[in-house]
């Protein structure tokens, strides 16, 4: 089976390792906390190879709603919605994940018989190679893989050889929540999750206390050990 090819859709643009350290410098100049109030993190530090698996468990959680009601609902609507796609358009979908709610679109898509490519978008090339691998092969629905950052993939949408074709994008997902903290998570893997952003920022910066979370030592480790871990049980559940 041709596993899809990943494209490049940063290119040309500034790395973004030298986005994020720009900012995080920014953080040590006590001048911008008058001008910009307190200091923050970008959220795209969340998104590496490990904060992508990360959140891939916590949609699996009883918890976190949003992703089966998302199902539910494209279980119900998906015929309409590739009916009113167009044979030749690019489907986009911003932040793809591991396709689980997507795919349920590119089989009503492939039913319906559209000419469509689908670009998987999303801040992680192993992570995009990973899932795609998983897709079965389509006769009318071409997969591709798109990395980038969501503004990386607008302006890719505008080059010249993308502009005159129809486009589908979509936004799945949600990081609206209505829990209180202890309600939220159960089992701690949000928790997990941003202190990987943390960890991420202190690579990027190339100093392992460049941002000190509160957190023991020992959880730390645990956040760093259990990456090869989760990837080799990704790959060994592949269907």
């Amino acid at each position: 089976m041709t596993i899809p090819s990943v494209i490049n859709g940063a290119a040309g643009r500034t790395e973004a390792k030298m986005v994020y350290r720009s900012k995080l410098e920014g953080l040590k100049n006590p001048a911008n906390i008058s001008k910009t109030g307190p200091k923050k993190l970008p959220t795209l530090l969340l998104y590496d190879e490990r904060g992508l698996q990360l959140f891939e468990e916590i949609t699996y959680l009883e918890e976190y709603y949003l992703t089966n009601a998302e199902i539910n609902v494209l279980q119900t609507s998906s015929d309409s919605i590739a009916e009113a796609i167009p044979s030749g358009s690019m489907v986009v979908e911003l932040g793809s994940g591991n396709l689980r709610k997507v795919s349920i679109l590119l089989h009503a898509l492939e039913a319906a018989r559209k000419d469509v490519d689908y670009y998987a978008l999303d801040l992680s090339s192993k992570e995009l190679k990973r899932t795609l691998e998983q897709v079965p092969k389509f006769k009318h629905v071409r997969c591709h893989g798109l990395l980038g950052t969501y503004e990386d993939g607008l302006d890719w949408l505008k080059l010249s050889q993308n502009r005159s074709r129809p486009k589908c994008v979509m936004s799945l997902g949600s990081s609206i929540g209505n829990f209180n903290r202890y309600e939220a998570d159960s089992v701690g893997i949000t928790h997990k999750f941003v202190l990987n952003g943390l960890l991420h920022a202190n690579s990027i910066l190339a100093r392992a206390d460049a941002i000190k979370p509160s957190i023991p030592h020992s959880e730390i480790s645990a956040i760093r050990t259990s990456t090869s871990k989760l990837a080799n049980e990704s790959r060994s559940s592949k269907v």
